[in-house]
Order: C-alpha cells, then structure tokens, then sequence
C-alpha cells in the first residue's frame, strides 16, 4: 500500500509539473516572446526581422552567408527618407534578430536675417528687461521653419528590361537602389533579356516580385 500511494504521488507531482510548463508556454507564445529559431527554419536558411525605412517591412528567409544589403534587397529596397548611409549593408544575418532601418531627419531652414533685421530695430531705450522680452517674442515669431519635399517620379509607361536605366528600375514596385543596380549589372554581363521571365535570374527577384511589376515591363523581340 505504501508502495501505491508513492506512485501516486509521484504521478501527481508530475501531473501539476506539466500542466503548469503548458500554461507557462501559452502564456509566452501569446505574449509574443516565442521566437522562430535556426531549427525552425528550412535546412541553411535563417529568418529575420526588418522593419523602419523600407519599402516591404516584414520577416523574410535568408540563406546561409546572406548580408543586410539582401535582406534590403528582400524588403524591396530603402524608402527615399531612408538613411541608408548608417546601415551597415556588409554586416551578416542573424537568425531570429531583427534590423531596423532608420529615416533622415528633415533639415529646417529658419529665415534668419529677418530675425537680424527685426532684432536691429528694437528701440535701445527705456525699459532693458521689457525689450529684452520683446525681442525674444518677435525672433520666435519670424524664425519659421520648413521643409522641401521633392516630388516622387513615376513611370509614364513601361519599360524595356533591354535599355532602361537604373534610375528607371528604381520606379518600379519594389525594385530599390540595390535591385536596380544589380539589373543592370546582370544584363551588361549576361547579355540582353530574351524575355520578362528572364529577370528572375537577378539575385532578389522572385515569382511574386515579378508578377508585381510585370504589367510595367517588356522585352523587345530581336531578329534572330
């Protein structure tokens, strides 16, 4: 009987163990603090997180051996506010980390010699303290910020895979500065496209980025 009554408390304790590690678990995955690790992931491939100033944020697959500049490429290249200049594009994936692109800070232009010129033409008598304050009232008045923003471009029409220039890819959805670069090199050493499928062999383009962009590209025939 003693024998049996310690089996059944052992079988208890190890009971309460389970429920209380499968409580934990949930809890964990609902709080989002369950990961997706290197195990979970296709043999050789790692996942990774980007967000910030690109044109596709989310969680992409990376080959062993892969850098920043493809995951950038994978997100479909910086935004134009982005601050490409501090990312580190050489630097290697890591699995189940995350890269956060930062945006330019805007640059204010204050008009500054209106603020001189009414700062000059503050009386020099009478009360200081009370001028003082003026002049302090008034440069906050006149010294307005603001920002230039430059029109984004866009495509007239579509273009040919054969004789577009970079700055013309770069237009294209979710082609950026690195995609387009890369067009361009693989056509200026693989030859010319023979049709809009052939663009796949570009590093960083797949099925549905092509699919995405197709109805604004075109391969002209050539006479064989």
């Amino acid at each position: 009987m003693k024998a049996q009554a310690r089996v059944l408390i052992i079988t208890a304790f190890m009971s309460a163990f389970l429920v209380l590690a499968s409580v934990s678990y949930i809890n964990q995955w609902k709080q989002g603090n369950v990961t997706v690790t290197q195990s979970q992931a296709a043999d050789g491939e790692g996942m990774m997180h980007i967000k910030g100033a690109v044109k596709e944020p989310g969680v992409y697959a990376f080959s062993d051996g892969a850098t920043y500049e493809d995951l950038v490429a994978l997100a479909g290249g910086f935004t134009e506010t982005a601050d490409a200049e501090s990312v580190n594009l050489s630097a290697l994936c890591t699995d189940g980390s995350e890269l956060t692109v930062p945006e330019k800070e805007l640059q204010l232009i204050s008009v500054g010699d209106e603020t001189a010129s009414t700062e000059r033409s503050m009386p020099t008598t009478g009360d200081t303290k009370s001028t003082s304050g003026s002049s302090k009232s008034t440069s906050k008045k006149s010294a307005k910020p603001r920002a230039t923003a430059k029109p984004k471009p866009t495509l007239s029409g579509p273009i040919d895979l054969n004789t577009a220039t970079k700055e013309e890819f770069e237009l294209l959805y979710g082609i950026g500065e690195v995609l387009a670069e890369r067009i361009v090199e693989d056509r200026e050493t693989n030859g010319p496209f023979t049709s809009v499928d052939d663009l796949m062999r570009v590093k960083g383009i797949g099925q549905k980025k092509l699919d995405a962009i197709r109805d604004m590209i075109y391969v002209t025939e050539t006479a064989e």
